[in-house]
């Protein structure tokens, strides 16, 4: 265990744009609970029209692009960007927000946001701007911070979420939204809300036992401490 690290508070552009190279390479204690559990709801793709919204560096794109769905990723931060199209040259990547979707009202399916949400300021108009391209019937999943870590987080690094490095934590910019607004901005948007999903770190085997993870804690007895506060993690939101 390391001392504690200099803090570094930073916007979502310069954020990922320091965080990008090492992105895919990190143990990232969110993606490890994540990834098992959003697959399980994912629903049938062959030949369906998929949007990622905020795909990063493509990994769920790439997850879709397998399911046989036809997949587009959008993201705005070009660094995240440049490495998905590096790394998956068949499938089509554009520079774009999540407040302004380059596409035609109702043109995909399935649409899939993973961990954006926590660095979107203005959640009404992007949850509607999603809604505005998905096909009525068509399915939205949404994977995010629970507010309920939120809170609790918010008492070490305030509205903030951090990326750890061997000598920094940079805080990027991500402001805390209640339940009550995700609920309320799904009703303006005319979506359904049809399953909600909490877990928790300790689900993860693979999160809690990662060497690497434990290590950007400075001592055990913190590691362990947020360990077992975390009581949830991720809402999953299928619409």
């Amino acid at each position: 265990w390391k001392m504690k690290k200099q803090e570094k508070r930073v916007s979502i552009k310069e954020g990922y744009e320091k965080w990008a190279k090492s992105y895919d390479i990190e143990a990232n204690p969110l993606i490890l609970t994540e990834e098992p559990f959003l697959e399980k709801l994912l629903p049938y793709l062959k030949k369906k029209k998929a949007l990622d919204v905020g795909c990063g560096t493509g990994r769920w794109t790439i997850k879709l692009k397998r399911k046989g769905a036809y997949v587009i990723g959008i993201e705005p931060n070009e660094a995240m960007l440049k490495i998905a199209k590096r790394k998956y040259l068949k499938i089509r990547f554009q520079k774009a927000s999540i407040y302004r979707i380059p596409f035609a009202k109702e043109s995909f399916d399935f649409i899939i946001c993973a961990l954006v949400l926590v660095h979107i300021e203005n959640l009404d108009k992007a949850i509607k701007e999603m809604s505005r391209v998905l096909k009525k019937g068509g399915t939205l999943i949404i994977s995010d911070l629970s507010p309920n870590i939120r809170k609790g987080t918010k008492k070490c690094w305030g509205e903030t979420i951090p990326y750890f490095t061997k000598k920094k934590i940079y805080l990027i910019k991500a402001p805390i939204h209640s339940l009550k607004d995700y609920i309320n901005a799904f009703n303006k948007a005319d979506l359904e809300l049809v399953k909600l999903k909490e877990i928790r770190l300790m689900d993860s085997p693979r999160a809690v036992r990662n060497k690497q993870i434990k290590k950007s804690f400075p001592s055990k007895e913190e590691f362990n401490k947020f360990k077992r506060s975390t009581k949830f993690i991720f809402h999953f939101f299928w619409i």
